[in-house]
């Protein structure tokens, strides 16, 4: 375990509110000594959280005295309004009174579900009490205390030494769903003893983003959250400035040190089980590089065949063709782990498919896309999709709005993707219900899978069509482009086989338990489910009478996840 490095200048703490996480720590305090410099960049996204409105405003009117940083976890106070923001407001005002500040002096961060109003009074308290216990070492323990969804602590130390004197710098962060560029990572905070003017540490913040958060995608999502704090608190008593011989020195650890926050952001990515980079080579300029880069990066397709542990390298072709700025793919090479794959657009001659499948089952996997059109590159950290997104159906019998409601709720927990299927509603309902879940998920990024019990010009709109058992029978080819997600209910073999000839990019294998839906068809339990899923390479979601409970026991008879109606919403 590496030394964490204490910096002169700051105190923090932490403490439980008493909410969400029952006394598990989830509320920290950071105090900043005067004159301190702050550099904070927010999130990109529309959807602005209060607390991200609020830290915006009083980075404009504070003093030169001393800076307070509220982090609360569990709670994201977004979307709630302008309560939101006196709930904000509320934490700054108690706890500037408490330590004898403006209220302006008081910045507040909050990570966790959205939507639901923040127990401020709770927080308020836990501030207090972490107030009054504040050190200069307790890093690891605001650095588990700001978690959500995420299993490790992020925090990284740097040290850069000139003759007797040293320069440290440290800081964590936390995310592992809900993250992508401009820029990406729901929280972090890094803060070095350099003495270092605003306008330098702008431009290192800018500059060491550039490097890390704004290269790393898990699921496409931008938080309404999302901030990075970079702090210089000057008492080292080392100048670095923009001509100085330390600023590069300095520049290059701090580059590093924001890359390992990024990186261990990857590896603690939700459900994921590979760190992949993407490295796209030889492209005109460096937007076309990015732009690809990250056209593979999000693709849901590239990521489960990862996990899959299949190099599929007609998946990531598609995805490179796929980017607006790519006109010509014969001009295109790819690599897996250095296992050639493509070559000129085709399926390159000496590819093997035993090698390709040992490069792909490695923890660490590189695709690297040659472009063969220029000079520039550009590299994207991601990762694979895991059972762990669960698959959701929208039930039958509840009422529009308590739908909607769900389907937000869920959302904010990272379900990222459901399939629509309202049976018992006339077509005019259906479509308004459509037209309001569009604001919705184009909100949260969400993937929408059409049941096709339901009109087939409603496809055309989302991201995919799911056959029925009924339709399957009278199906001869696929009914949807590659570009959108094809999934078929399959009960024996010979189903399983149809769907094969269909290219279907995922199967429902159902029942495995008896379900009120499926009264008069036999469950076919968890051996016959383990023994159909050897007889396809076709991502498998179990189905039928599951509960989340029951992710472990499906992973382990080779399902990919679990598809369930009622209890995978969060209501």
């Amino acid at each position: 375990m590496a030394a964490i490095q204490n910096i002169e200048g700051v105190e923090l703490s932490s403490s439980s509110s008493n909410s969400r996480y029952g006394k598990r720590d989830d509320s920290v305090v950071i105090k900043l000594e005067s004159k301190a410099n702050i550099s904070c960049k927010f999130t990109s996204n529309a959807f602005q959280a209060a607390p991200v409105i609020i830290a915006k405003k009083h980075l404009q009117n504070g003093s030169n005295k001393e800076k307070i940083l509220l982090i609360n976890a569990g709670n994201a106070n977004a979307g709630n309004g302008k309560s939101g923001e006196l709930d904000a407001l509320k934490c700054c005002k108690e706890i500037s009174e408490y330590a004898g500040l403006n209220p302006e002096d008081v910045l507040p961060f909050s990570t966790g579900i959205i939507g639901e109003p923040l127990s401020a009074e709770e927080h308020i308290a836990a501030f207090k009490k972490a107030y009054s216990s504040l050190k200069p070492t307790n890093w690891r323990k605001v650095a588990k205390a700001i978690l959500t969804t995420d299993t490790k602590i992020k925090l990284v130390s740097k040290t850069l030494v000139k003759g007797k004197k040293s320069i440290n710098i440290t800081g964590f962060a936390k995310g592992s769903g809900m993250i992508r560029p401009d820029f990406a990572t729901l929280l972090s905070f890094v803060f070095t003893d350099a003495d270092i003017n605003q306008s330098l540490l702008h431009k290192l913040h800018n500059e060491a983003l550039s490097e890390s958060f704004e290269r790393i995608t898990v699921d496409g999502d931008t938080s309404p959250n999302d901030s990075s704090v970079l702090v210089a608190t000057g008492k080292s008593g080392i100048k670095v400035r923009g001509k100085s011989k330390e600023v590069k020195k300095f520049q290059q650890e701090l580059v590093q040190l924001f890359q390992s926050l990024a990186q261990d952001i990857i590896r603690d990515a939700e459900g994921a089980k590979k760190e992949i980079e993407i490295k796209v080579e030889k492209a005109r300029n460096k937007t076309v590089a990015r732009d690809v880069a990250f056209t593979i990066a999000h693709s849901p397709l590239v990521k489960t065949a990862m996990y899959g542990n299949d190099a599929n390298w007609g998946r990531i072709l598609a995805a490179v063709g796929r980017a607006e700025s790519i006109s010509d793919i014969a001009k295109v090479s790819i690599k897996l782990n250095d296992t050639p794959l493509v070559t000129r657009g085709s399926r390159d001659p000496k590819h093997s498919e035993m090698k390709a499948s040992k490069s792909v089952k490695s923890k660490k996997v590189v695709i690297r896309v040659i472009l063969n059109e220029g000079k520039d590159s550009f590299s994207v950290l991601t990762s694979d999709l895991t059972e762990d997104y669960i698959y959701p159906i929208t039930p039958e019998t509840d009422t529009s709005e308590k739908l909607l409601t769900a389907i937000s709720r869920s959302a904010s927990n990272n379900v990222s993707v459901f399939q629509y299927r309202r049976k018992t509603l006339d077509e005019s309902k259906v479509k308004e219900e459509l037209d309001l879940l569009e604001t919705i998920t184009a909100e949260f990024n969400i993937s929408v899978i059409i049941n096709s019990y339901h009109q087939s010009n409603l496809i055309s709109r989302f991201s995919g069509l799911h056959l029925t058992g009924i339709d399957l029978k009278d199906s001869t080819k696929r009914p949807v482009e590659k570009n959108k997600f094809f999934g078929i209910s399959c009960h024996d073999e010979e189903d399983i086989k149809k769907a094969e000839i269909l290219d279907a990019d995922y199967i429902f294998l159902s029942p495995v338990n008896k379900t009120s839906s499926h009264q008069n068809q036999k469950p076919m339990g968890w051996k016959k489910f383990s023994a159909l899923t050897k007889e396809t390479k076709l991502p498998v979601y179990a189905l039928g009478g599951l509960g989340k409970e029951d992710l472990l026991k499906a992973e382990e008879n080779g399902a990919y996840g679990i598809a369930g109606i009622s209890r995978f919403w969060s209501y």
